[in-house]
């Protein structure tokens, strides 16, 4: 219910994601209209380092953690705003951290732009993710810093409250995510594969 306030408050596509390895899972989406070329749904898989929700749940890692995590990490230009080495990936994470939520422009696809913040635990540990993503003009970042993140960060204190109170989680999300996939939802679909072709998955009716 809060994603879809969220979504309805800003007119935009809102999700949630977790961190599964070196990629983002979507564990909750509320879609307004498709920005990227491929649809995205519950239990899609994005690429960590591209995309303002993986760096938003990076940013809190420990040194050591985050320094395990880069070694094992591939890095590919997906466009050429993409940020493609750990050196700079590792001081993006410190900006990100600094200023409490993520901005990426153009780096997964050329017109997306998306804004992230990240979900704490009651202990204080980042368990997800959420953002609100939009088509990218001049004015999308501006935009997206000045409108966006303020409706974005009402919505991160009451995700985190109800985590508090123990009603809910976002890592039993993501089981549901696989369980509705495993059950044959069509709605509910990994991306990894799929959106490394884009051509065809463009195809796809579902928005994003």
């Amino acid at each position: 219910q809060g994603l879809e306030q969220l979504s309805q408050r800003v007119g935009e596509s809102c999700s949630m994601a977790v961190l599964d390895g070196n990629e983002i899972v979507y564990v909750l989406r509320v879609p307004v209209r498709r920005v990227m070329s491929v649809a995205l749904g519950v239990g899609a898989r994005l690429p960590a380092f591209a995309t303002s929700l993986g760096r938003v749940i990076l940013a809190d890692l420990p040194a050591a953690e985050l320094a395990a995590w880069l070694r094992g990490q591939k890095f590919r230009a997906y466009t050429p705003q993409t940020i493609r080495t750990a050196s700079a990936l590792k001081t993006e994470l410190l900006r990100v951290r600094e200023l409490g939520y993520a901005l990426a422009s153009r780096e997964l696809e050329p017109g997306l732009c998306s804004i992230a913040v990240p979900i704490r635990a009651g202990d204080g540990r980042v368990v997800a993710a959420l953002n609100i993503g939009m088509p990218y003009s001049d004015e999308a970042p501006a935009r997206a810093v000045k409108q966006m993140l303020p409706a974005l960060r009402e919505a991160q204190h009451a995700i985190e409250q109800a985590i508090r109170r123990g009603g809910w989680l976002p890592h039993m999300a993501m089981r549901s995510a696989y369980d509705w996939r495993l059950a044959g939802r069509r709605d509910a679909y990994p991306v990894r594969a799929s959106w490394r072709c884009a051509g065809r998955c463009a195809r796809r009716r579902s928005r994003c």
